[in-house]
């Protein structure tokens, strides 16, 4: 299904992830998140994999470009996890010009508005 339809790694969550647990909506017991992130991580070949990153800041812009000229083509919260395909020059915001491309041309997020997101090997 994945390579099906092409769904991206940081699409594939926990519902402790992205609500509270209720009656409805269970997680399987069991599972730490360094456990669960490692186990998604190997659902995709390694060639495909990009660096998944964690937004720190809420309305963070994603931009067609590596550049503010432009409005924001979306805008993310704290806490998204986003799949990036590497990091690249681009305009210097508050002097730092490092802007991270999102994979499957999906924009461009400046790397300020970001940390790594570890995962554990397993």
């Amino acid at each position: 299904m994945i390579e099906k339809h092409g769904i991206l790694r940081e699409r594939v969550v926990a519902h402790r992830w992205v609500r509270e647990p209720s009656p409805l909506h269970q997680d399987p017991t069991g599972f730490t998140d360094p456990e669960l992130r490692a186990f998604i991580a190997k659902l995709y070949p390694a060639a495909s994999r990009g660096t998944l990153m964690r937004v720190n800041t809420d309305d963070a812009s994603v931009r067609r470009s590596a550049s503010r000229a432009e409005d924001p083509k979306s805008k993310l919260n704290t806490g998204d996890v986003i799949e990036i395909e590497g990091m690249v020059q681009g305009e210097s915001v508050h002097g730092n010009n490092q802007w991270a491309k999102r994979v499957n041309d999906q924009g461009f997020v400046h790397s300020s508005l970001l940390d790594e997101v570890e995962v554990a090997p397993g």
